[in-house]
């Protein structure tokens, strides 16, 4: 039996339509992925689930009432919660008093019952419930310690027993395995399917695809506020359909960004700019002169900090590393104008992006073959009337290759060059792509980008937006 179900929901903001006429119905004791790129409508539909907005069109009926519109008090009076994308705990208290809080609607008092203490039984139980909740997520014994010092993990698994302690019949989690790493990941999967076992349904969206996989037995599939497709695991990875909504959601983000914001004194050089970068593929950033894109990537690697938002690697947060740091995680940046030293060898300029290596054999074997790829002799002293620019752009991309990155990140590399060598470059970064690496992003690539298997993003100082591929 369905406990909720989304009946051709239509959201409108002015002309901007962020749901267009998208149903799914729920069962009761399953766990359903909602799943699509950003902007798909994901949040959006939480919201319209749970009161936060009213749809425009269509109907939330959960457990055979028809709540759109209801006020979300009385939609959580009802059993139907959520968590949040963001951490909403009150950093200066107790995790026990954040915990307690999931039990205002069970255990209200007023001024009256507070003095003449008719509501210590109420008090009492919702004391002791709180405790049982903090017992099953693991957090007993940090009871007493405030919940800004907790770990990410921890401060998830509190966001969770917030209303866990409400008595849900259904919770929407929105995206609660986000900048975790696996061992975090997966204590989180593993307290997930302890909700499933006491009966709540859990409708979860989510960018981890390791966590829906091993979570969720059926998708449904958001791709520009639209339904794209629904089925198991299985069936979405095999729908051709799926393909147009990032295989409909089920590629491991490599690096997300979230809210980032970077500001130079009083300068906002980039202002809330959401990115994700799919593992083994092609990403591209766009835009005019001043947008951010050279910002993005600074921010990325570590050369300059973000004012605000958050971003990870492979599931670590690193807005906070050093730029030495980052490049140890598997993160390599190739710099707008090459910035290779016109007095060194090829050679010693490649050797310069390996010394983070101890292998000294494999390292001179990638040197060959470097050698062989670029056509770039190794032992040429390497000065600008020498070597072509180029050769110099294929000695400062193979810099960064020495590093053995899993993110490939370049600057404009076809800046100065004729397009008969932006081919070659493109042609051997295809190759890396597809054989070693993977992933590449580049930055401000117009005039070719759309040959490449690449996904473009638009960079604005305000919006990041998918772009569609124009067709030929």
């Amino acid at each position: 039996m369905a406990l909720l179900e989304v009946k051709n929901v239509t959201k409108q903001f002015g002309g901007l339509t962020a749901l267009n006429d998208v149903s799914f119905s729920v069962e009761k004791g399953e766990i359903r992925g909602l799943i699509g790129p950003n902007g798909a409508g994901k949040s959006t539909m939480f919201k319209n689930i749970s009161g936060f907005y009213t749809p425009t069109k269509g109907e939330v009926v959960y457990d055979g009432k028809n709540i759109a519109g209801t006020h979300p008090c009385k939609v959580s009076s009802m059993g139907l919660v959520r968590t949040f994308q963001e951490c909403t705990l009150f950093n200066e208290f107790t995790v026990f008093e954040n915990a307690l809080m999931g039990c205002h609607m069970s255990a209200r008092s007023n001024l009256f019952s507070a003095i003449l203490g008719t509501d210590r039984q109420r008090q009492k139980q919702a004391r002791e419930k709180t405790m049982e909740v903090l017992e099953f997520m693991g957090l007993a014994d940090r009871k007493d310690q405030l919940a800004g010092e907790l770990p990410l993990g921890s401060q998830r698994a509190l966001a969770m027993a917030i209303p866990l302690n409400a008595d849900p019949k259904l919770l929407l989690m929105d995206e609660p395995f986000a900048g975790m790493n696996p061992e975090e990941t997966n204590h989180m999967m593993e307290l997930t399917r302890k909700l499933q076992d006491k009966g709540i349904t859990i409708v979860l969206v989510e960018h981890d695809m390791k966590a829906v996989m091993g979570l969720c037995g059926y998708l449904t599939v958001l791709n520009f506020g639209s339904l794209l497709a629904e089925g198991t695991p299985e069936e979405i990875r095999n729908n051709e359909k799926s393909d147009s909504g990032i295989s409909g959601g089920l590629v491991n983000m490599l690096l997300t960004m979230k809210d980032v914001e970077v500001s130079y004194k009083n300068i906002k050089a980039v202002k809330k700019i959401d990115i994700e970068v799919p593992d083994g593929g092609f990403v591209t950033l766009i835009g005019s002169n001043g947008a951010g894109k050279s910002t993005t990537l600074r921010v990325i690697s570590g050369l300059v900090h973000p004012s605000k938002g958050e971003i990870t690697f492979e599931g670590q947060r690193i807005d906070k590393l050093s730029a030495d740091k980052i490049l140890k995680l598997g993160i390599a940046h190739v710099p707008e104008g090459r910035r290779i030293f016109k007095d060194l060898t090829v050679e010693e300029n490649l050797r310069l992006g390996a010394f983070i290596r101890n292998d000294k054999a494999e390292l001179k074997r990638t040197l060959r073959r470097f050698s062989i790829a670029s056509r770039v002799c190794v032992n040429g002293v390497l000065r600008w009337h020498v070597v072509s620019g180029g050769e110099q752009q294929m000695v400062s991309i193979g810099r960064a290759l020495m590093s053995r990155p899993k993110l490939l990140m370049l600057d404009e590399p076809s800046l100065g060059l004729a397009p008969i060598i932006v081919q070659e470059i493109a042609k051997i970064l295809l190759e890396i792509n597809a054989r070693v690496w993977r992933l590449s992003l580049w930055n401000r690539m117009q005039n070719w980008l759309w040959r490449l298997p690449s996904m473009p993003m638009c960079s604005k100082r305000v919006l990041s937006r998918w772009m569609e591929k124009p067709r030929p």
